[in-house]
């Protein structure tokens, strides 16, 4: 019923802007169009189809309880309805990358337990607040068919609780973020020290290769030896 609705909005919208200024109709274009030359009929197609117009701009989420379980609408500009069971979730919005990175990180399923589900679905809303326009503010619901719907404000125990909790896995997350660079340092250096030990080593086995193949040996800058400019040539 959503979709149908968005879709018919998304078709009054387009009506107006672009068969309106000409008296039409879309019933009237379609009856009519043998009395249209080719290129009106393309420029009405053009027109209806620019996105940047026929667009409204709006998506929805239809969630709910029935005797299967839950589920999951995501309803999309055309009028486009898709069901999201099968993932378990959905996100809608200018954080949508964000939250949903969320879940798939954590490979997320329908089957986790719904508290795993609640601490999650929070941490996702926290991590969509890096992007511009997603305000700070969570607005938590719990859909059950027995109970109907459960609000929890943004100042609710509950919503303070899950705050506390989600800082500290920030404050876990970046204390072993630090600890994986120390150990990157730590391995860079032991590394740099290992080469320094076996330079001088694969420097004289350089040189005892050169002097069994009879090379004429260099000197430290990589000159072969010879008389000095003091030293008579013959």
């Amino acid at each position: 019923m959503i979709a149908s609705e968005f879709s018919a909005i998304r078709a009054q919208r387009n009506e107006r802007r672009v068969l309106a200024p000409y008296g039409l109709t879309f019933d009237t274009f379609h009856s009519r169009q043998k009395q249209f030359s080719t290129d009106f009929i393309e420029q009405i197609h053009t027109d209806l189809a620019d996105w940047r117009h026929a667009d409204l701009g709006g998506t929805a989420l239809v969630a709910g309880v029935d005797d299967s379980g839950g589920h999951i609408y995501l309803i999309d500009d055309p009028g486009q309805e898709e069901c999201c069971d099968a993932a378990g979730f959905a996100a809608i919005g200018i954080g949508t990358d964000h939250a949903e990175a969320e879940f798939m990180a954590a490979r997320y399923t329908q089957n986790w337990m719904w508290t795993h589900g609640l601490v999650l679905s929070y941490a996702a809303k926290k991590r969509a607040e890096v992007a511009p326009g997603v305000g700070w503010a969570t607005d938590l619901y719990y859909i059950t068919k027995a109970a109907g719907t459960i609000y929890f404000e943004p100042n609710s125990p509950l919503q303070v609780f899950l705050a506390g909790v989600y800082r500290d896995r920030q404050i876990a997350e970046l204390d072993a973020l630090f600890a994986d660079h120390k150990k990157l340092l730590d391995w860079m250096a032991d590394n740099a020290t290992k080469e320094a030990a076996a330079a001088p080593k694969e420097t004289a086995q350089a040189a005892v290769k050169a002097i069994q193949s009879g090379a004429t040996p260099t000197d430290a800058e990589g000159v072969p030896d010879g008389p000095k400019e003091s030293e008579p040539q013959d």
